[in-house]
């Protein structure tokens, strides 16, 4: 069993818009469950803040502005190819997968110059159903699960 186990986190990165991710100027939120000890709640900040490395700390130098951390309540949901996740007050977002010309399969996006240098990245379609962050063109969302 991970010591992660049926914890949610969610990091909120809003970006100046289409086209331009990798210039910068990020802002980011991030929100971690409530049901986190202090250890987990310390260790998954550190995770992603980006200040523990790996690909959310190369992410992290796009973020200009980090707007802090909160522990909530936080239910994440999948049904089917829906995942959904839901912060009371905060936020309410479904995505699925971006469909291609094979509709079982998902749309993939490759040789990108994204920070975390997957190949073959799903790409998704998102339904915003509340959200009380500042908002810009585009938003990321980054959810962990156990």
């Amino acid at each position: 069993m991970s010591p992660w186990s049926g914890l949610t986190v969610v990091r909120v990165t809003i970006f100046p818009g289409p086209g331009l991710m990798a210039s910068g100027n990020h802002k980011m939120a991030l929100y971690i469950d409530e049901r986190a000890t202090d250890e987990q709640y310390d260790a998954l900040e550190q995770i992603f803040t980006g200040k523990a490395g790996g690909p959310l700390g190369r992410l992290q130098v796009l973020v200009t502005q980090f707007l802090g951390t909160k522990r909530v309540p936080i239910t994440y949901m999948i049904d089917g190819p829906i995942h959904s996740v839901a912060i009371p007050n905060i936020l309410d977002v479904a995505v699925e997968p971006a469909g291609g010309t094979d509709p079982v399969r998902e749309m993939l996006i490759s040789n990108t110059r994204h920070a975390c240098g997957r190949v073959g990245m799903p790409t998704l379609r998102g339904r915003v159903r509340q959200m009380a962050v500042p908002l810009g063109h585009c938003i990321l969302f980054k959810c962990l699960t156990a």
